[in-house]
């Protein structure tokens, strides 16, 4: 396995990228689609092309120059497979081997994954690879789909139309966004500023020194809410959880604690280099540096954890490129990304949207990774090779910008949807004893998905007793009511943003999954738009209606499990 020469080539020790990018649609003052994918993750993407692939008019709204999300513009790029297994009673069940064959994956998921190969020789998952490569390899399948499919990069959304039915549910109309374009086009792009810095002007629909904004209103009949902060959410004013806000698995009634969840991080690439190689000192302050810790793994394990290019497993050579992601590194444990629910209500209603996040967390979060990378090339004489500190330096161009971050933060969870009869998918619906084989086969189910519980706390917070038990999670299902809302009726989730509970979107949250359950949503999206039905419910309740709509998701994502020569369940 190799990385492409087209991609990535060595000049003095230097490590240099192109900085690839999607083909976008010039931005406008109104769009016409029949499904508007709010965008940003591995999700959206899936749904985007699943629902253009079926027939629809398609909007992608992507806050990034980069589609795949997690994948990508996040700097994940190590597919996160299922690793388990379950045992009990002198039985198990291997769930990671099932989790990874073919057969239980989305084919156009299986095309894109064999053309990544293991160029970092990684050794948290079969695929480590540069964001660039997969950018390269799900192009020709937008092409496919170039005539249904509209991709606007550098977009977040500003304001959302909504109208109240007769039976008091909601609508979304139209969702208005702001584009913005680089004065400077020798910025990366518009990546050479932290994203901290940079967030209001991002939605502010004003031009500024640094960027030219278009405003456009995107007009649909279904809406997919698959991005990364659960945006289209707080927009429409659906009813969602964020966070511990659950007093027992899956409570939906939003007492418990929203400012407390999962941990968030940017991650950063660090290549080693054959000479010594001059990098400027930090010029952000180290405010958590005994936070920084090795734990028990050594400086070689740490580095080809999440390798991209690499030649040698388990020990790292000059020209190897890493990306950092770790526990005690990177990781923002100090501060929930996410604001309460009571202040993003307030800039929803004041029109002062910016994500609903907190700038201050980003912030900690950027200056965190930063130090973690200077911590840990200075402890780098303890690798195998005992390579002095100047020999490594971040690769910014690996991800795309020109501070050395991902241009947005790994997310590990986000607003998550409550969806019609008050669904929420719990964590008893995806585990239990091997003899089960799988979770609960839902009659509704669209799709399947396997990985275990995994939660990163953030320090100062309390979670329940239950949120730290142990639960041996199956292979799993993805009901078709996971992706609804109880409030908006033609608001399809995807991703992190499914209605499920805090400790089941721990399970879910990985590129497989998303993928499954972005496949669906675009899909379910596309189908309700050319079946001319507004209402997820109306599907639901419609036994012909969902039926069709199973039949057709079978075509683009498995909904039931291969184990062992045998279908989960016997009938689909």
């Amino acid at each position: 396995n190799t990385v492409p020469s087209s991609l990535m080539a060595k000049s003095r020790g230097a490590l240099l990228l192109p900085l690839l990018c999607v083909v976008a649609a010039a931005a406008a003052e109104e769009y016409e689609c029949d499904v508007v994918v709010m965008g940003g993750t591995t999700a959206a993407l899936a749904a985007a092309v699943a629902s253009a692939s079926v027939g629809a008019r398609t909007c992608l709204v992507e806050p990034t120059d980069w589609v795949g999300g997690q994948i990508t513009a996040s700097g994940v790029p190590a597919i996160d497979f299922a690793w388990h297994v379950v045992t009990d009673h002198n039985e198990s069940l291997p769930v990671y081997k099932y989790a990874r064959d073919t057969t239980n994956l989305p084919p156009l998921f299986n095309s894109i994954v064999a053309k990544l190969g293991d160029p970092g020789r990684c050794w948290v998952s079969i695929n480590c690879f540069l964001p660039q490569i997969f950018l390269e390899a799900i192009q020709p399948h937008l092409d496919e789909v170039a005539d249904k499919l509209t991709i606007i990069t550098n977009t977040v959304p500003h304001s959302v139309e909504v109208v109240t039915t007769k039976t008091g549910t909601k609508v979304i109309k139209s969702m208005t966004v702001i584009t913005r374009t680089p004065v400077n086009p020798n910025t990366c792009g518009g990546y050479d500023r932290l994203l901290s810095d940079d967030l209001a002007d991002w939605y502010s629909v004003d031009d500024s020194a640094r960027f030219t904004k278009t405003v456009s209103t995107l007009l649909g009949d279904v809406f997919v809410e698959a991005s990364e902060w659960g945006e289209l959410l707080a927009l429409s004013g659906a009813d969602y959880m964020q966070g511990i806000s659950e007093q027992y698995d899956g409570d939906a009634s939003g007492v418990g604690n929203d400012t407390c969840g999962q941990s968030f991080t940017f991650d950063f690439a660090e290549v080693i280099h054959g000479v010594s190689t001059y990098e400027p000192p930090n010029q952000y302050p180290v405010e958590h540096l005994d936070f920084y810790s090795l734990e028990d793994y050594t400086w070689d394990s740490i580095f080809t954890y999440r390798r991209l290019v690499g030649a040698v497993y388990d020990v790292s050579n000059a020209g190897d490129l890493s990306v950092q992601n770790w526990d005690k590194g990177n990781d923002n444990q100090f501060d929930y990304i996410f604001l309460p629910r009571s202040e993003v209500a307030q800039t929803v209603a004041d029109g002062t949207w910016t994500g609903g996040v907190s700038t201050d967390a980003l912030r900690t979060g950027e200056y965190l990774a930063f130090g973690w990378h200077y911590f840990f090339k200075n402890v780098s004489g303890s690798s195998i090779n005992a390579f002095p500190p100047e020999r490594i330096t971040m690769a910014p161009e690996a991800l795309g910008t020109c501070h050395g971050l991902a241009k947005i933060p790994y997310m590990r969870d986000t607003r998550r949807s409550i969806g019609i009869d008050d669904f929420v998918m719990e964590v008893s619906q995806i585990s239990g004893e091997v003899a089960q084989v799988t979770g609960y086969a839902y009659p509704d189910r669209l799709a399947i998905g396997a990985y275990d519980v995994d939660i990163h706390p953030m320090l100062g917070c309390t979670y329940p007793s239950y949120m730290t038990a142990y639960y041996p999670v199956l292979p799993f299902f993805l009901p078709f009511r996971a992706l609804t809302s109880r409030s908006v009726d033609n608001l399809v989730c995807a991703g992190k943003t499914m209605a499920q509970s805090f400790l089941v979107n721990s399970a879910t949250r990985v590129h497989p999954v998303e993928w499954s359950s972005g496949t669906a949503a675009g899909v379910a999206a596309a189908f309700m738009s050319q079946e001319g039905v507004a209402s997820t419910a109306a599907v639901y309740h419609a036994a012909d209606l969902l039926a069709s709509l199973q039949k057709l998701a079978a075509e683009y994502t498995p909904s039931r499990w291969y184990i062992e020569g045998k279908y989960y369940p016997e009938e689909n």
